[in-house]
């Protein structure tokens, strides 16, 4: 266990930072996400081996099938959070779209999980029948920052309420959500992540600390961050550390970098985006340990190589103007990384099949 009131330690890294890039254009495919999902928002791939899509602007999921190319969408149902009374199909297109939800991740249990932003609330997908369920938290106001996050655990989802300051947990069987406050006032824990090592780690985004929660005693341990890991955001990857614990990454959305931190000895060390005026937003982890981000800024790929210590970039071809808001990225089916144009209403797609550097050794 992490010791209480240790601080945490600064690595800055020398890591190399290589020139902006323009990939091949083959690497990259886009796929219009049909109305009446806008504003696509979030991605995870699926149980089922699907490409599961969360809107922030509409009330709907969306569905890819990376085999025959083509969408389904569902409707979230609308339930007052006080009363958990499900009204018609009329009414939830209308007030859905007030939610603003940008968070789902696949559960261990088989079925898709999600955030529904302001009304504070969770929601269950079953991928084989389309049915979709809303499960009550704990206050109808915890929220009100929507981008909250949530992260699988083996019985259960761990998230985040924004302005409650509080992580709850709901059970996969339905019972009691548990609620934990987070110890430093008004710190708007965002991002969520349920680590190897059992222990919950969350970003107070407004005061630059690591939350870890142990579940087993409900106690919370902060770690502060440093300089370089400003705002952060997103907790979505782990890789081998040699240790207990694993490194656990952070996106630091102002800092404009990736952060690691080692919960063995406290210290995180920072990768710095090369392109300066950015934002790193989401991030993900390949299947060779490489940490990849998508900033929202310069609307580029990122790409950690920690092993060789050293940071890259590619440019990403938008077809429209302005640039895009690029918030989410995942690495899922025909071993590509999948992202969304949330303005121009489109699923990305990045092959890391043909890049010459994709070996397993680096």
């Amino acid at each position: 266990m992490i010791s209480r009131g240790v601080l945490g330690v600064v690595v800055m890294t020398l890591a190399t930072t290589l020139p902006l890039t323009s990939a091949d254009p083959s690497q990259f495919t886009f796929f219009d996400v049909p109305y009446p999902v806008v504003g696509p928002c979030d991605v995870c791939e699926g149980p089922d081996g699907a490409v599961w899509i969360q809107a922030i602007k509409s009330p709907y999921f969306a569905r890819f099938d990376p085999v025959t190319r083509t969408f389904t969408h569902y409707l979230i149902p609308f339930t007052t959070p006080l009363l958990n009374v499900t009204l018609p199909p009329e009414v939830s297109r209308v007030l859905g779209k007030a939610a603003l939800g940008c968070g789902i991740r696949p559960g261990l249990d088989g079925y898709i999980y999600a955030t529904n932003g302001l009304y504070n609330q969770l929601i269950r997908v079953n991928t084989t029948t389309g049915e979709v369920k809303i499960a009550e938290t704990s206050g109808a106001l915890g929220n009100l920052d929507p981008l909250n996050d949530l992260s699988p655990a083996q019985n259960g989802v761990w998230f985040t309420m924004t302005t409650a300051n509080k992580i709850g947990f709901l059970p996969y069987t339905g019972g009691q959500v548990l609620t934990f406050n987070v110890p430093t006032p008004a710190s708007i824990p965002t991002g969520i992540f349920h680590a190897s090592d059992g222990y919950v780690y969350f970003t107070e985004l407004t005061t630059n600390k690591i939350g870890v929660l142990y579940p087993l005693t409900g106690v919370i341990v902060e770690i502060p961050l440093p300089p370089g890991c400003e705002a952060p955001s997103v907790i979505r990857a782990q890789t081998p550390s040699g240790g207990r614990s694993p490194f656990i990454w952070i996106s630091a959305s102002s800092g404009n970098s990736m952060c690691r931190l080692d919960p063995n000895t406290n210290k995180t060390k920072v990768y710095r985006n090369p392109l300066n005026g950015d934002l790193v937003a989401g991030h993900t982890k390949d299947s060779y340990e490489n940490i990849w981000f998508i900033t929202t800024v310069r609307n580029v790929l990122g790409k950690v190589d920690h092993l060789h210590n050293n940071v890259s970039v590619t440019s990403i071809p938008i077809d429209g103007v302005p640039a895009d808001f690029l918030f989410a990225l995942n690495y899922g089916p025909e071993n590509a990384l999948w992202f969304l144009e949330t303005f121009h209403g489109k699923l990305g797609r990045y092959s890391l099949n043909s890049l010459n550097d994709y070996t397993g050794k680096n």
